[in-house]
Parts: structure tokens; sequence; C-alpha cells
């Protein structure tokens, strides 16, 4: 079976610039001021597997697992006091609780320590996503700091960066209609990961589409379209619509 992607639309809006990369901790003196740091679905930088965690509420939260054989999720509770994470899962009160330092690395990055056996690396980083994992008919909507994830194909996609907007503007006369460009990131059966460019103008220097894994992926278009003098919108969406066929 030979599955075709296509990208509908993707929306234009700018990227949260992290000002330090340096670790902060966090305290424990405001649990709901800390809660709102980590409120949300974390999902595991390294990882090819998509593994993340998700903090629910100031005390619960869970691990989860998406593979194309199972969604598997681990509930837990826990506290948070001077960086130090204390967490002990549901259903296993004879399981001594685990205690990890936190570090917080800008708005949407984490540092979670000892939540990996390897003693060469054993912090872990995770990256503040939204996971999708549904479509309306044929069009998946994903926004900046989304990543949509497909069970039947084990895939996994996101848009790495917008690679710039040159389109003519509306209610402007221009000599060539110009191209939007956005790099996407993909790793498919949890085995490679693969940065690809698409383009909305098409043809050999601006190519549209793509196959990986005999899965082919076409950019469409970009919204909204470029007005004269007009601000980039930041409420903007990527918008990807999938279609499947069989080759007979």
């Amino acid at each position: 079976m030979k599955a075709i992607l296509t990208i509908g639309y993707v929306s234009i809006a700018s990227f949260l610039t992290l000002g330090s990369c340096s670790k902060a901790n966090l305290k424990n003196s405001d649990a709901g001021a800390d809660f709102g740091l980590l409120a949300g679905t974390w999902v595991d930088a390294e990882s090819y597997a998509l593994q993340f965690i998700e903090f629910q509420s100031t005390d619960r939260g869970r691990f989860g697992v998406l593979s194309r054989q199972s969604e598997e999720y681990s509930p837990f509770h826990y506290t948070l006091a001077d960086s130090l994470l204390t967490i002990r899962f549901d259903g296993h009160d004879d399981f001594p609780q685990s205690t990890h330092k936190l570090y917080s690395r800008g708005e949407d990055t984490l540092t979670i320590s000892d939540l990996t056996v390897i003693p060469e690396n054993p912090d872990k980083v995770y990256v503040r996503q939204r996971l999708v994992t549904e479509r309306k008919g044929d069009t998946i909507v994903i926004g900046l700091g989304d990543t949509y994830y497909d069970a039947e194909h084990d895939f996994r996609i996101r848009v790495d960066s917008l690679l710039g907007d040159s389109r003519c503007p509306e209610g402007v006369q221009c000599v060539w209609a110009g191209n939007a460009g956005v790099r996407f990131e993909i790793i498919a059966e949890g085995n490679y990961r693969h940065l690809f460019d698409l383009n909305t103008h098409g043809g050999p220097k601006f190519p549209q589409d793509t196959v990986i894994n005999d899965i082919r992926f076409r950019l469409i278009d970009v919204a909204p379209y470029p007005k004269h003098n007009a601000p980039v919108d930041p409420e903007a969406k990527v918008v990807i619509k999938l279609f499947a066929t069989t080759d007979n």
C-alpha cells in the first residue's frame, strides 16, 4: 500500500525565542505558579519512540507511549519542592517512590534527571508539544508547537521552522508569484529522524512534494496569504490533508 499525505496549508506565525538556555530551578513556593510552567504535554526530545509526560494538575500526571501496536499510559501522583520532582505511580503502593531533579530551560524545555538507565546520559530532555492524533475527514490541523502522530502509518510530523514567505502580497502587482517555504521534521516507524523542506511554488528549485517511506508529502498552500503592510498572524495553524491510497 502506498500512502499519499497532502499538506494542505501552513499558517505563518513567529516562534518563541528563548532568551536564555541556562537551567532554572522550579520552587514550590506557589504550586499553582509551578503548575503553570509544567502544565501540558512534554515529548521526549531524544527518543525516536513517541514517549511523553503529561502534567494534568498540581499533583497528577502520567507517562505515555504511542505506537502502531498500542497506546499506553502510566498515571502517577507527584510533588515538586525546590526543583525535586517526586513521583509515585498509581497501583504500586509497594513500589518506592522516585525523586528526580527538574530544571526549566526556558518556557518549552525541561530536563529531568534519572529517567533512564543509561549511565552516560541519565538526564532526559522534554519539549512542550500538543499531541494531535485525530483528523476531520482528510484534514489534520496542527499548529506550531504541535506534533501529529499517525498510528496507521507509524510516523509523527511537526513544523521545524518557517523558511520565509516571498509571495506577492494581496493588493500588490508583482513580476513573480513568490514562494512560501516550510521545513518539517518527521520520525518514521520509530527508526529515523528526517528534515525536509516543502514549498508552495513548486518546480525544480522549489519542490512542493517529496516521498518518505512510500508516503508522499505535498504542501498545497500557506495561509493566511500575505497582505500589504499587514502583520503576521500570531495564531497561525498548520493544516495537513492526509490521503491514503492502495496501488492495485
